[in-house]
């Protein structure tokens, strides 16, 4: 079996989840740190591409990159 590297598994998650992955954005915006935010939205970009914002009905000017 081969094995999958960790954000591989996570995209895969956000694109069959995408409620949990808004959800997720949103605790990690109000509750944490920068860098956490940083890596969640790495995350996102792998899962969606570059318009994670817009397919999570997200507000770009919340996003740590502006």
């Amino acid at each position: 079996m081969k094995d999958k590297l960790h954000n591989d598994v996570v995209a895969e998650q956000f694109r069959s989840h995408p409620a949990y992955a808004a959800k997720l954005l949103a605790e990690v915006r109000q509750g944490s740190d920068p860098c956490e935010l940083y890596c969640l939205e790495k995350q996102l970009f792998a899962a969606f591409g570059r318009d994670w914002l817009q397919i999570l009905n997200t507000p770009e000017q919340k996003s740590y990159r502006k």
